[in-house]
């Protein structure tokens, strides 16, 4: 099988913290502008670099009692790319889209122990292709896995076997043979698969956790 060398980008430690964080990953190829308001007008801003060999991100951290900012995000050419509020825990990535670029929710910025072995993905890359994820333990597999390619899906989710901790990643791309990617998916995370410019080389990048899921009446 044919190997992909792999770059995941990690958020945080997994902790059960409500600190007031937010982190913006950047996974076009223009430099982002990353302007946020707090309550009081106060303006703190970032320049988030291209995706490159990693995803580059801007990443926040506020007093407690902040419980939502505004955030405007524009491109090199001072075109806006998005604006909205966030709120504290938030995390979200911009994406390819069209000529342009979308901002999309990706998770929190602190994981929870409460939250199910799960994990979402999304591929930008443009290319049509399915995902295994194969346990390191030899006991589970999940195969012909599809990603969402505008958003996270919720229903497109993916509840990983228990008896696995980590996953190897493997691609089927259409009419060529399945690709071993280096590096884990590990539970509890959305996951961003992305193209290199340079040399057409597929990237895993981990992004926020997942929320913990609403309780049922």
């Amino acid at each position: 099988m044919a190997t992909v060398r792999l770059a995941l980008a990690f958020v945080a430690v997994l902790t059960t913290s409500a600190s007031a964080d937010i982190k913006v990953y950047n996974a076009t190829q223009s430099k982002l502008k990353l302007d946020v308001t707090l309550p009081n007008g106060e303006v703190k801003s970032d320049t988030l670099d291209e995706a490159v060999d990693s995803l580059d991100s801007g990443g926040f951290t506020f007093a407690a009692g902040v419980k939502t900012v505004k955030v405007s995000i524009a491109d090199d050419s001072g075109k806006a790319v998005w604006s909205g509020s966030l709120g504290s825990n938030d995390v979200g990535v911009v994406i390819p889209s069209g000529k342009g670029a979308a901002f999309v929710p990706a998770g929190t910025y602190s994981g929870d122990f409460a939250v199910p072995k799960s994990a979402a993905f999304l591929n930008v890359t443009g290319d049509a292709m399915t995902l295994d994820l194969v346990g390191r333990n030899g006991l589970g597999a999940h195969r012909g896995l599809a990603m969402g390619t505008t958003g996270f899906d919720p229903k497109q989710t993916v509840k990983l076997d228990p008896r696995e901790a980590t996953f190897g990643i493997r691609l089927t791309l259409k009419g060529k043979p399945a690709a071993d990617i280096e590096g884990t998916v590990d539970p509890q995370r959305y996951y961003l698969l992305w193209k290199r410019s340079r040399d057409g080389e597929y990237r895993m990048s981990s992004l926020g956790y997942l929320p913990v899921p609403p309780k049922k009446k």
